[in-house]
């Protein structure tokens, strides 16, 4: 990926805000009783990464390849970074491939931008008093780590794509499934700590 590029995807992804858990699905157990979950549906999603890549000039794409994975990339039409692949696994009936490839287009974005659905109602839920919101929302691990980053390239007066480039070399992050995301930002961060 070249430099100017990663700089643009990254900014893109600092601008990103976890979108909120604000539906409620309901699931009956085969032997009775049910629970219930909430969650992010995908077009909300969709409206927290697509304005901000655009702003870039930077198009999501999403779509399964002729290996039956479901892969996720950014392009600017020059060049073009796959984020993310998984197993997309055809289900014979129309209804239910529908869910599934929503469900999994859903977390591989959520994956793929480093953001997680937000409980809007937590504290209802738990019947704790309800504590007052600032207006602030907090930066998810992910925003830290490109905000520190950001803030140490323009200290240093590094390039922000080379630099990140270069992080990425010396911390053996080869592919992005090697380590989990907590492992992955806390190695990025001890690494952005140590810049000189």
């Amino acid at each position: 990926m070249n430099a100017e590029f990663a700089a643009r995807l990254l900014s893109a992804m600092g601008e990103m805000v976890n979108p909120k858990k604000d539906k409620t699905a309901t699931v009956i157990h085969k032997g009775g009783g049910k629970h219930s979950y909430k969650y992010t549906q995908l077009d909300d999603v969709l409206a927290v990464i697509r304005p901000a890549l655009l702003d870039q000039n930077i198009l999501l794409l999403q779509g399964v390849n002729e290996q039956e994975r479901l892969v996720c990339s950014v392009t600017d039409g020059e060049t073009t970074v796959v984020l993310d692949t998984r197993p997309f696994r055809p289900t014979g009936d129309s209804q239910a491939q529908g869910s599934y490839e929503t469900y999994m287009r859903r977390y591989q974005l959520l994956t793929a931008f480093g953001l997680c659905g937000e409980d809007d109602d937590g504290d209802a839920a738990s019947n704790k008093p309800t504590v007052q919101r600032t207006q602030q929302v907090a930066q998810s691990p992910w925003q830290q780590l490109l905000s520190a980053f950001y803030s140490k390239c323009e200290a240093l007066r590094y390039d922000p794509g080379e630099t990140w480039g270069v992080m990425i070399g010396d911390l053996g992050f080869s592919e992005l499934n090697e380590r989990s995301q907590k492992q992955m930002i806390d190695a990025a961060m001890g690494w952005v700590n140590r810049m000189v």
